[in-house]
């Protein structure tokens, strides 16, 4: 009787990595085995794979980190990962947050100023603001990104005897950041809520210093005083590097003088925009407006730009000013239709008549010529004042 002997079946190998130890997963690399060709229901296997498994790791981590300082990093360095959302992925998460907020929040230049108690500190704030907010929107994400790795350098060199490599301090310094931009992001919100709410931005503050303490202590596994006073000195030295990381970025990086500009007409367009409904805030707008106008080099302070100083001196009684500002427009463009109407105004308020005169005299020359030009579409109400003020009277 003839035996037959079958051939044992070929071991099936692992696409990914060549492997014969393949289940569902390959023993080795861990891939999931799919057919040889990509099919619809493969896609949508590790799509639903990817997406639940973060939508799960994600509220888990989120809530251990606010909750229980400390714990996620030191899970991540004990090698207990799978049920947490990678150190990077979690920083960059709160990152794009953070950042993105204020291109999401409306729009307003005092919005998130304080109450002064002097009103120069709440005028300079406001004008401060919009530089501010600009300077770190541009530049922060990417400051702080490069700077994480010098936090965990200093919490290295200041808790040597933690028995922790540079890389497990790295970990703590990802998770404190996070931590840091998700406060940030409240204190964003409350600000622009209205009062009492505003009130309590502070709050996401000092949790995050709390947070920080606890944070250090659990994972560091030190003693109360060590972990305050290194945890303390790295964050303070570390903030100051931030702080002049920025200020150097911005410096060399710098806004053009068209930019400077810019926010100074914002500023400008909204106090006049105030002015109907809050004259107290409209006053402020307007004293924050030159305040950033002075910030503007002189020689980027163009015709229009001295109509809008000469014009928020004139709303402030200034008229010798106003007039002044006038003048020096008009010696680099003599046809300046708005400076014109405003050096007009300014004389006949200080009692000039004869340069009143003059001025109206030259407006009127000039206004036929000049009054389609594209750039005094935004100010036509305001040349129909100055045109009606130009008007021939009878006793010249």
């Amino acid at each position: 009787m003839a035996i037959t002997i079958e051939s044992a079946p070929s071991a099936v190998r692992c696409p990914n990595c060549n492997a014969t130890d393949v289940g569902v997963y390959c023993a080795d690399c861990g891939q999931r085995q799919v057919t040889s060709r990509l099919t619809l229901r493969d896609w949508l296997i590790e799509l639903a794979d990817d997406v639940f498994s973060w939508e799960a790791r994600l509220p888990r981590t989120l809530r251990a980190l606010l909750l229980r300082p400390g714990l996620v990093a030191r899970e991540w360095v004990d090698g207990r990962r799978a049920r947490w959302t990678a150190p990077v992925r979690l920083y960059l998460l709160a990152s794009v947050l953070m950042f993105a907020l204020p291109a999401l929040l409306p729009d307003d230049p005092s919005a998130g100023i304080p109450e002064a108690a002097n009103a120069d500190v709440q005028v300079r704030a406001i004008a401060s603001s919009m530089t501010l907010g600009e300077g770190v929107q541009n530049y922060g994400a990417a400051v702080l990104f490069a700077l994480v790795p010098l936090f965990a350098g200093f919490t290295r060199l200041l808790l040597r005897g933690s028995g922790l490599l540079y890389l497990e301090h790295l970990v703590f310094a990802l998770h404190a950041h996070a931590v840091g931009f998700l406060a940030m992001v409240l204190v964003l919100s409350l600000d622009r809520l209205p009062d009492p709410w505003n009130n309590l931005d502070a709050v996401p503050m000092i949790a995050l210093v709390v947070w920080l303490f606890y944070g250090a202590r659990n994972f560091f596994r030190t003693s109360a005083l060590r972990t305050a006073v290194a945890a303390g000195t790295a964050v303070f030295v570390y903030l100051v590097v931030v702080v002049f990381a920025l200020l150097i970025v911005a410096d060399v990086r710098g806004d053009s003088p068209g930019d400077a500009l810019g926010r100074a007409h914002a500023l400008y367009r909204e106090a006049i925009a105030a002015d109907a409904q809050d004259t107290a805030r409209a006053a402020t707008l307007r004293a924050a407006a030159a305040v950033a106008y002075q910030r503007v080099e002189t020689h980027a302070l163009n015709p229009h730009a001295r109509y809008h100083i000469a014009h928020l001196l004139m709303i402030d009684g200034a008229a010798e000013h106003a007039r002044l500002y006038a003048e020096e427009a008009l010696i680099r463009d003599p046809d300046n239709l708005l400076n014109l109407g405003i050096a007009a105004s300014a004389a006949e308020a200080m009692g000039n008549a004869a340069a009143a005169a003059g001025y109206h005299a030259r407006f009127r020359e000039r206004f036929a010529a000049g009054r389609n030009d594209p750039e005094y579409a935004p100010h036509v109400d305001e040349l129909e004042v100055f045109r009606i003020a130009a008007q021939p009277r009878p006793e010249q």
